[in-house]
């Protein structure tokens, strides 16, 4: 449950100090793989907006057939992420697929939050390793921090 989990991160002062009077807001970032070609590599980005932070606090992901749309539990991926501007990699190398991504029962929660920049734009690339194409879905869930108090009302919309 992604407002646990940010209330766990605030409780635990994963989030800086000076963050807790800033306004945020729950927030998901969806990348689409439309189809992800078989034994094929596709990336995909998004870019935070420019008001305010996104912290990634868990992610996600569903592969379906191109042609039934069924779920498929198989999901022989690999992934890497990394920020384009500034060349960061989040992984050494290519990771399993099911290493970084859960499902929609079972998200993986990230051992400590993805802070990304405002206008920062982050690359998540997927390389299919079967004949199959497939249609992927990823979701990062988390928060926006904005970089005003918005008024000071805190976490109001």
């Amino acid at each position: 449950n992604p407002v646990t989990t940010a209330l766990l991160a605030s409780s635990l002062g994963l989030l800086p100090e000076e963050w807790e009077q800033l306004a945020k807001q729950r927030f998901t970032q969806s990348l689409l793989y439309d189809p992800l070609p078989a034994t094929g590599t596709l990336a995909a980005n998004f870019t935070a907006d420019s008001d305010s932070w996104f912290v990634g606090l868990e992610a996600k992901a569903t592969s379906r057939d191109t042609g039934t749309f069924a779920i498929q539990a198989d999901r022989p991926f690999t992934i890497t992420m990394r920020a384009s501007a500034g060349g960061r990699d989040f992984q050494s190398q290519a990771e399993d697929f099911d290493n970084n991504m859960g499902t929609g029962q079972l998200p993986a929660v990230f051992g400590v939050p993805l802070f990304i920049k405002p206008s920062s734009t982050i690359v998540v690339t997927v390389t299919n390793l079967v004949a199959t194409a497939r249609l992927v879905r990823i979701s990062i869930s988390g928060m926006k921090v904005f970089t005003s108090t918005m008024g000071g009302e805190g976490n109001a919309v």
